[in-house]
């Protein structure tokens, strides 16, 4: 009777724990609904106040539905922003007094800090230079979280070449003239399809046993050796298609081998290790039938003359 009390009591918890999680998502949701009214694309369209600043709200526009599908997708606006957005008009630390992102990603800062300051980002001394400089806090996603390695990429190297490939954005963080990335590149045979197939990272970071790393590399300690991702032991194996790798249904008897063939060129990883053994096998039916062949004849050749 004991127990059933005990496990009635623990159900009854249960459910109002889950009750206060819906309502309290419920409530981040209708906050963002609530943000998202003035702060998105059909907020500047149709605004739902006759006294707002256009031109100021055009710059501060957020897509609902990279937000939705972010990392802070289940995190109230108020929770970075504070209660400085809880009226309008917002007061000047809805955007200047932001948390840092250590605040809340201890563990993650705590492992990416000793690489981000070796970063050639940090030594070529760009004061504004932050991890939203990267990360958008309104669209960043997991890896987990994205369809394929090239949804991955599409991401990575939209953020590196958003600046690198504007001469505004670039100008934000350095009065340095931008290189155009074309020209850097010139010894790179194809490099936009390059682009298009691995991240930026994959060449300029070093490998490292989980995750990406932070430390960022400058051109001259980048990774120019064809070899290392065009090869059977691709190094892409432990960098964009680790978790690939990983997953028990396609990494067995070689199976990841035919799906990075499908994502990208990749010299010898046609192999797989069914169709290896699958070839072994007829190679030795082949070599036990040639050699059975010849026994054969060798002996029915000394039977007859033997015979005679």
């Amino acid at each position: 009777m004991t127990a059933v009390f005990v496990a009635l009591v623990g159900f009854s918890s249960q459910v109002r724990a889950d009750d206060a999680d819906a309502a309290a998502a419920q409530k981040v949701q209708q906050e963002k609904t609530e943000c998202l009214s003035c702060h998105s694309a059909q907020g500047l369209k149709t605004p739902p106040r006759a006294d707002m600043d256009l031109k100021k709200l055009g710059g501060m526009l957020i897509d609902a539905d990279k937000l939705s599908k972010s990392v802070h997708a289940d995190v109230s606006c108020k929770e970075c922003h504070g209660q400085a957005v809880a009226s309008y008009p917002h007061g000047e630390s809805a955007h200047a007094d932001l948390p840092a992102c250590a605040d809340c990603h201890k563990k993650q800062v705590r492992e990416i800090a000793p690489e981000f300051k070796d970063s050639v980002h940090v030594k070529a001394n760009l004061p504004d230079f932050t991890c939203a400089s990267c990360h958008d806090p309104h669209a960043w996603q997991k890896v987990s979280k994205l369809s394929s390695p090239k949804a991955v990429v599409r991401q990575d190297n939209a953020d590196c070449r958003g600046c690198h490939d504007s001469d505004e954005k670039f100008a934000r963080f350095t009065p340095n003239k931008r290189r155009d990335l074309a020209d850097i590149h010139g010894w790179l045979p194809s490099a936009e399809l390059h682009w298009k197939a691995v991240r930026c990272v994959d060449c300029h970071t070093a490998e490292k046993a989980t995750g990406v790393s932070h430390a960022i590399l400058p051109k001259d300690k980048a990774e120019r050796r064809c070899v290392e991702c065009h090869s059977a032991n691709s190094s892409l194996r432990t960098r964009l298609y680790r978790q690939k790798v990983e997953e028990s249904h396609i990494n067995p008897v070689g199976f990841i081998n035919a799906y990075i063939l499908n994502e990208a060129y990749v010299l010898g990883v046609t192999r797989n290790q069914w169709l290896d053994w699958a070839s072994f096998v007829l190679l030795a039916l082949v070599v036990a039938g040639l050699g059975g062949h010849g026994l054969l004849r060798f002996v029915s050749n000394r039977l007859r003359k033997g015979g005679k």
